[in-house]
């Protein structure tokens, strides 16, 4: 089963001489598999990860693997503009296929709330069915 999700992180980043405020809003596919393992696939930035555990345990990891990404980035970086530079290259990193799939998925959620058999048992946010979804990701980077 294929279900698209938007997520939004906040985060302060110390860094060599600046701390830096990142806010990233974008896209994540999630697949649960026929064994009920569930995958996440970052639409952008591009991280990917998986686990028998549940669901929680798989959105965990995959805020943990971006958090640790940006603090990399951050304790590499010699300078702000070098941190900049280098996150938004991270962040800009796009999985093509998880794109596809998501639009795929996003679509299918609205056939199925569409239906009129269906259309109590599921409850779709208004700002998932606008051409606003295409906007994303957006981020936001400040000193």
């Amino acid at each position: 089963m294929l279900s698209p999700m938007i997520f939004s992180y906040q985060d302060l980043v110390a860094g060599n001489g600046f701390v830096a405020s990142i806010v990233l809003r974008s896209r994540v596919l999630v697949v649960e598999s026929d064994d009920h393992s569930f995958w996440l696939y970052g639409v952008q930035p591009s991280i990917c990860t998986g686990d028998k555990r549940g669901i929680d345990a798989v959105l965990d990891d995959f805020r943990t693997k971006y958090v640790h990404s940006i603090y990399d980035i951050a304790k590499q970086a010699s300078s702000f503009d070098e941190f900049r530079d280098a996150v938004l290259k991270f962040l800009r990193q796009k999985n093509d296929l998880a794109a596809r799939d998501w639009e795929i998925a996003l679509h299918g959620v609205e056939r199925a709330a569409s239906a009129p058999e269906r259309a109590e048992e599921i409850e779709i946010l208004p700002s998932l069915s606008t051409p606003a979804i295409n906007v994303l990701p957006s981020y936001d980077i400040a000193v």
